[in-house]
């Protein structure tokens, strides 16, 4: 069960859904997935999204695919 309902019928009901959330991107933790896409080297850029403090203080949130950059643009920083 989740939220009350079974977790098949839940993930049917709310799977790929847009939401809004507010927060700040923590770029000093940004990782890369070495990635192929179509062939061309690449990565998917994975970066911490916090958005609320958890009840010690401690920063917590989600992370985030931001996409995919070809290799040779692997140094390229536009935030």
């Amino acid at each position: 069960m989740w939220a009350g309902e079974d977790l098949a019928a839940f993930e049917q009901k709310m799977s790929m859904k847009p939401v809004a959330v507010r927060g700040i991107y923590d770029h000093s933790k940004e990782i890369r997935v070495e990635k192929n896409r179509n062939g061309e080297k690449g990565y998917d850029m994975v970066t911490p999204f916090y958005t609320h403090l958890d009840a010690s203080g401690k920063a917590a949130g989600i992370l985030v695919n931001r996409g995919w950059v070809p290799y040779d643009l692997r140094d390229t920083h536009q935030h």
